[in-house]
């Protein structure tokens, strides 16, 4: 049934046993539903963007006239030929803030050992897009901000710059997987060439290597000596002595030489306990809360390391149970070095050498020494071959010695 719909009009339609409708031919799809009760609404009869047919109620006829419901129904008409779907419920705003205070840092927290470290890095080199609606950040933003960035502090790396797109790309895919985002705006954002870096891993030549082991070994003797001269002084006053030094005098030789041939990073060793030392099938468990990648890993001992930790265990008589505690609480693990460490470098006549490129050397010998990146990847606990490959690098004299295998042919 269909008439030129008007306030008359509508007041004459009554009741039936069954509704029925009264379609107005002055606007396309706007109709009258009247009730079995006598109630009369205005419905509008559209086909949304995407092609399916609706209804839509505009709203009681006691309340609102035909000339309101046609302006009404012509505006929603409107929209749809423009493609936007009036009645789609907006999807709410959520900013990069809300997003990391909400959603990411719970979570985060407790997932990842370096959630604090995390969070701290996506506010500081983000702030300028917390109150961003996240939708919004797009390849174009990330460009902008990065020649921004670059041009704010010209000394930045391109490794540093990668390493924040990184961070924030990884959360943007945690953030799809939750379906608090529809896609990563940023999935297929190029790195920027890391020319400009002079980053190197660096390991210790032979001859670093034996001033090390001499440094510390002086350092040893050193030690011993100032003890016995302690002890002598202390004896003739009458004075409780010390314990006596039954071979390590601390702990910095012994971490070092499990470093070496082991690789492990200093936060998981300085975290080992005497559980983890199996002398009898010559393993160290590296447990997944202490590892990096947060991965349960076996490291196998070579007799460096075993004769090391007998001697360090025997000496330290295990009054904890780390393998390293704290000197001054055998309670807690030792957590630095730094100093000690410093100094005994220093002595060595070794320049730009981290307790970290310690990591590298383990990996540069063992390949050089003919191990395959594969087996050396398992031993430093990687998940992806990248990130085994940049240990596979050589020293240019080892190289040198490779190449001349050719010179007779």
């Amino acid at each position: 049934m269909t008439e030129t719909l008007s306030q008359t009009v509508i007041a004459k339609l009554v009741p039936r046993n069954k509704r029925y409708y009264v379609w107005d031919t002055v606007v396309n799809g706007l109709h009258v539903c009247v009730e079995p009760t006598g109630k009369k609404k205005f419905i509008l009869r559209y086909k949304g963007v995407d092609n399916k047919r609706s209804n839509k109620t505009l709203g009681n006829t006691n309340y609102i006239s035909v000339t309101e419901a046609r302006k009404l129904a012509a505006k929603l008409l409107g929209s749809i030929l423009l493609g936007v779907d009036p009645f789609k419920k907006p999807v709410p705003i959520l900013t990069l803030q809300q997003l990391i205070d909400q959603h990411y840092e719970p979570w985060v927290l407790i997932n990842k050992k370096s959630g604090v470290k995390t969070l701290k890095f996506l506010r500081s080199s983000f702030k300028d897009f917390l109150n961003i609606d996240i939708e919004r950040i797009s390849l174009s933003t990330l460009d902008s901000w990065r020649g921004k960035t670059k041009n704010n502090k010209p000394s930045i790396k391109a490794v540093t710059l990668n390493r924040k797109v990184v961070m924030l790309r990884a959360l943007f895919n945690w953030a799809v997987k939750r379906k608090l985002m529809t896609i990563n705006p940023i999935a297929d954002i190029e790195m920027l060439k890391q020319t400009d870096s002079n980053d190197k891993l660096r390991f210790l030549s032979e001859e670093e290597y034996r001033r090390l082991i001499a440094t510390l070994d002086a350092r040893e003797e050193k030690r011993k000596r100032q003890r016995q001269q302690s002890d002598k002084f202390t004896e003739e006053r009458g004075y409780e002595q010390y314990p006596r030094f039954n071979g390590f005098t601390d702990h910095l030789k012994p971490a070092v030489l499990i470093a070496l041939n082991t690789g492990i990073r200093q936060g998981a060793l300085f975290k080992l306990k005497w559980d983890d030392i199996d002398f009898e099938n010559n393993i160290i468990l590296l447990r997944a809360a202490n590892a990096k990648g947060q991965k349960t890993q076996y490291i196998p001992m070579n007799q460096v390391v075993r004769k090391t930790l007998l001697q360090w265990e025997n000496c330290s008589h295990k009054k904890s149970e780390y393998v390293f505690p704290n000197p001054k609480n055998p309670a807690l693990h030792l957590t630095s070095c730094k100093k000690a460490w410093e100094k005994v470098l220093q002595d060595a006549g070794i320049a730009d050498f981290r307790w970290h490129d310690m990591r590298h050397d383990f990996a540069s010998q063992l390949i050089m020494g003919g191990a395959g990146l594969y087996v050396v990847g398992d031993l430093l606990g990687h998940s992806d071959i990248r990130l085994t490959q940049r240990y596979a690098h050589l020293s240019k004299d080892y190289k040198q010695d490779v190449v001349k295998l050719i010179e007779d042919r």
